[in-house]
């Protein structure tokens, strides 16, 4: 693991298997996992109060369950999954199914800042040359 501090921006840089989360000082960010199911192995039916996540099918494909629905999922797709959704993930048939899950904390959703600050990029800096 890398870390690097200014003021108190924090940046921890590591490999993926090894996760991340409040452990490392986190505000809202829960969790990052990688994670690989095989033919008869599943995440089991369940929902979070507060929690907001989002499965990112990597590789394979399989069936994501939300709210009593079945729906179909491949690589490349992405799941949003609301809080308070009852929800689980399989793989379908003997592939193999790879999926990044982001989870995070919605409770104080009063201190939630707005969604995106903008950026501006310029060939300028001198990370483009």
């Amino acid at each position: 693991m890398r870390r690097r501090q200014k003021g108190w921006e924090v940046m921890i840089i590591r490999d993926i298997s090894q996760g991340i989360g409040p452990q490392d000082g986190t505000l809202r960010l829960l969790g990052i996992w990688d994670t690989v199911l095989n033919e008869g192995e599943g995440f089991s039916p369940h929902a979070h109060d507060v929690v907001e996540e989002a499965y990112y099918i990597v590789e394979g494909k399989g069936e994501m369950f939300l709210s009593g629905e079945a729906h179909e999922v491949k690589a490349g797709d992405i799941v949003y999954i609301p809080p308070k959704s009852i929800h689980f993930i399989r793989p379908r048939g003997r592939q193999s199914l790879r999926v990044i899950t982001v989870s995070v904390d919605v409770s104080r959703r009063d201190e939630v800042q707005p969604g995106y600050y903008r950026i501006e990029m310029s060939k300028n800096y001198p990370f483009w040359r």
